[in-house]
């Protein structure tokens, strides 16, 4: 048997033999690494061809049950990732902001409290 796997927004690297006997004892499993080059509505397209010897010679027959187009939607990672987490990320920001803003007061408040605490011991002399 030999499985094919094409898509034109696709690279497509095959990972196992496309071409393998079929036993009843094993599983037979076709392997590809994919990387979609376009994101939105995709397709893939997959078939199996079945490989005969007749007379000692290789005929191919496709089977037209194993000829499937396989739909795919391809998400931007980094869109899909601010868009699944956005209320994670804009409460953490607030959070930071917050903290921030704090130390800030207290920093102005303690140099504050010093140039007063300064004045107040002139005044005494």
């Amino acid at each position: 048997m030999k499985a094919t796997l094409k898509g034109n927004n696709f690279e497509i690297e095959e990972i196992s033999e496309m071409i393998q006997v079929l036993t009843l004892n094993n599983i037979t499993q076709w392997k590809w690494q994919i990387k979609a080059l376009k994101e939105g509505p995709q397709s893939l397209h997959l078939s199996i061809t079945a490989i005969f010897k007749i007379n000692g010679e290789e005929e191919r027959k496709t089977f037209r049950t194993y000829d499937r187009k396989i739909d795919v939607i391809v998400k931007n990672k980094i869109k899909f990732f601010f868009f699944t987490n956005w209320y994670w990320i804009t409460t953490f920001i607030s959070a930071i902001t917050v903290i921030y803003t704090t130390i800030l007061t207290i920093n102005n408040k303690t140099k504050a409290y010093k140039k007063t605490k300064k004045k107040i011991k002139r005044r005494k002399k």
